[in-house]
């Protein structure tokens, strides 16, 4: 080759190179503002019950200390109660949203991060799922623990990833610290935190041979976030007090989770269909990760089977989607790399990439549209028009007198002009019945009846449905009483 030809090609690599690189970075940065964005849209609609409940911890509390320490309950998810506890008592709940929309957001960006370490195109497709993820929108748009959770397990691999690749004290300090916040994020950080303690012996055991240089690893990565869980296990008596809710079918949540992690739909064959080939992707994608020798494995599988076994030992059927978040972080993982490694198979292997991310974009962007449009519900929408069409008092009963008033009250208090509100308990309604009845509703979409009666005789015409969609809220049903007064 002349020696001319051979002094032009690094020019012409380095500038192909450059060129490249900007690209990528034009593509993360455009996911990135469209995962933000779309998390912020998602933000503005109504809070619902689990949030005000939250948000009652918060304006209760006289200190962040005591939210930590002092409020045993299962919906005192410390770092979302503290960042509710730092705005006003009376502001606009959005603005409580927020600080959980930029965590949601750093967890798109940490699982690019992650995927990056492997390869550029494995770390675009995991902001590309992570960041459309309808599962991971719903949850890092609400003032609750889970895009804390999701974030803290996202920081939590990648530097495991880093501490895997060249093990360092201030990477295993990060780690630390980044588990003790995980515990403070949600409980469930327990299920990725183990997965994470069988990849960092298994690490630490293969880069350092003398015993004293491994168990000083151990103690920066696990010192601190071994004291913080002891200190909650102290604090919280064991166990938190729960919330209660509706019972479940673990087996019926688990389709809809593996359904819904790949964009599919909620229930039915289809979803059943959608869980069984998500399973079978996670199942080669851990399988050419293993391949790789890849440190994460020990983490999918360890969280997942420890979750399992968490589920087991609760012998519980509380259980819903958002309780399996983290192993639902790690299909994500798995199957970044699995399309990633498509990519790099030929044309047949980008054919298989593009059509299932763009299934997958479709699926979770017909979830998430029906998510703007409805949000977790329309209380604020529903109380105001009781305000409007009541007579002199609103008079008003329902079907729960836990879950209804808790939501009627954050919104009534808010109302510029408020008629007086008296709500009636099922067992203290007046002879003639209450002038409203409001029935809340999981089913989407709800179909209700156009008249309800109920045991003592009284009657209710339908007036008005406020819908909901997602993994969060309902619907509420709105009736009015036709049945004539007692004179």
């Amino acid at each position: 080759m002349p020696e001319t030809a051979r002094l032009t090609r690094k020019p012409e690599l380095k500038q192909s190179t450059s060129g490249l690189r900007w690209q990528v970075a034009a593509i993360s940065f455009a996911l990135i503002t469209i995962a933000g964005a779309v998390r912020l849209a998602a933000s503005w609609d109504n809070f619902w019950l689990d949030e005000i409940w939250s948000w009652q911890f918060a304006v209760s509390a006289k200190s962040y200390w005591q939210i930590a320490t002092q409020i045993p309950h299962d919906n005192n998810q410390i770092l979302n109660t503290w960042a509710i506890y730092s705005f006003p008592a009376n502001a606009h709940w959005t603005l409580y949203r927020i600080p959980a929309v930029l965590a949601g957001l750093g967890a798109v960006i940490l699982a690019g991060l992650s995927g990056w370490i492997r390869s550029p195109c494995e770390g675009l497709t995991a902001l590309l799922l992570t960041g459309t993820s309808f599962v991971f929108i719903q949850y890092s748009s609400e003032a609750r623990g889970y895009a804390y959770l999701l974030f803290f397990v996202f920081l939590s691999v990648w530097l495991m990833q880093r501490i895997d690749q060249a093990p360092n004290s201030r990477d295993e300090l990060l780690f630390g610290l980044s588990a003790s916040l995980g515990f403070l994020a949600h409980f469930l950080f327990v299920a990725a935190y183990a997965g994470l303690v069988v990849w960092s012996l298994i690490s630490v055991m293969r880069h350092h041979r003398r015993w004293a240089a491994r168990i000083g690893c151990w103690s920066r990565m696990h010192g601190v976030p071994f004291f913080t869980l002891a200190g909650l296990a102290i604090c919280y008596g064991g166990k938190p007090i729960a919330g209660g809710g509706d019972r479940q079918n673990v087996f019926e949540i688990i389709t809809q989770v593996g359904s819904l992690i790949i964009g599919g739909p909620n229930a039915g064959l289809f979803a059943a269909t959608c869980s069984c080939a998500a399973i079978a992707a996670s199942i080669v994608g851990l399988v050419l990760l293993n391949r790789r020798a890849d440190g994460v494995v020990y983490f999918v599988i360890g969280s997942t089977v420890t979750l399992a076994l968490m589920i087991v030992i609760a012998a519980t059927d509380l259980v819903y989607p958002r309780h399996f978040l983290v192993p639902m972080a790690c299909v994500l993982i798995v199957l970044s790399h699995l399309l990633a490694t498509a990519w790099t198979a030929g044309r047949w292997g980008k054919v298989f990439y593009f059509v299932a991310v763009g299934l997958m974009l479709t699926g979770n962007s017909i979830h998430t549209w029906s998510l703007l449009k409805y949000g977790r519900g329309a209380y604020e929408e529903a109380i105001t028009f009781l305000n409007a069409e009541s007579r002199d008092t609103i008079t008003l009963g329902s079907d729960h007198d836990f879950r209804n008033p808790m939501v009627l009250g954050y919104y009534y208090r808010r109302l510029p002009n408020p008629k007086p509100l008296a709500y009636f308990p099922s067992n203290q309604w007046p002879p003639e019945g209450p002038e409203w009845l409001i029935l809340h509703s999981f089913q989407q979409p709800a179909t209700p009846r156009p008249t309800v009666q109920t045991s003592a005789g009284h009657r209710y015409q339908l007036i008005k449905v406020f819908p909901y969609y997602g993994l969060s809220g309902w619907n509420w049903i709105l009736y009015k009483r036709s049945t004539p007064e007692k004179s």
